[in-house]
């Protein structure tokens, strides 16, 4: 058979086969690297939200343990910036609380930390906090599909940790207000409801 005949039947076959809607290649080969990034989100992708996994990016590759580390890390990045981008990551953060929260992570994350007990909300949101402390790519590959949690190598190391890199940005902002006369305006993590 000619190699051009192979191609044209290989390309059939797997067009005819669904090889289209099948799971990313990180489903076969495991989860994605810890403070991997995405592809771009392309023309409709907030610029906050770009910003934000860049800073947390950053913030990862000086210490992924989504925790006291990464927190320091990621306040020393937002202590550099305005007020209103402080804000912005802010917000970027309890937007991917409520992406993760909606998509199903918490009954699994519950059975793989306190099986039968659950983590409660507060437990919940530093885990997720954890969770997006692995970087984009590891947070998008879970949110897509919860059960991944299992597959995730760290996911057990994750139960009980997040809370100081959830605060990072209320701390900067709380910081940020000291000796001008207003007061943080930030929420923390665990009163933002899904």
């Amino acid at each position: 058979m000619r190699p051009l005949a192979v191609i044209l039947v290989l390309t059939v076959f797997m067009t005819g086969c669904g090889i289209d809607d099948q799971e990313p290649t990180a489903d076969v080969d495991g989860p994605p690297e810890r403070c991997a990034r995405v592809a771009s989100g392309g023309p409709g992708a907030a610029a906050e939200d770009e910003r934000f996994w860049d800073l947390m990016t950053a913030a990862c590759q000086v210490s992924s343990d989504g925790d006291r580390r990464q927190a320091r890390a990621l306040r020393e990045l937002l202590s550099d910036l305005p007020d209103d981008e402080v804000v912005a990551f802010h917000e970027s953060m309890v937007s991917e609380h409520r992406r993760l929260a909606r998509s199903g992570v918490g009954p699994v994350a519950d059975d793989l930390c306190f099986p039968g007990l659950g983590l409660g909300d507060d437990l919940s949101a530093d885990y997720r906090t954890w969770l997006v402390g692995q970087g984009e790519a590891v947070t998008a590959w879970v949110r897509k599909k919860p059960q991944r949690l299992e597959a995730l190598p760290a996911a057990g190391r994750g139960c009980g940790l997040g809370e100081p890199l959830g605060h990072a940005a209320v701390a900067v902002d709380r910081d940020n207000a000291r000796g001008t006369g207003r007061t943080g305006v930030l929420t923390p993590l665990e009163s933002v409801r899904p």
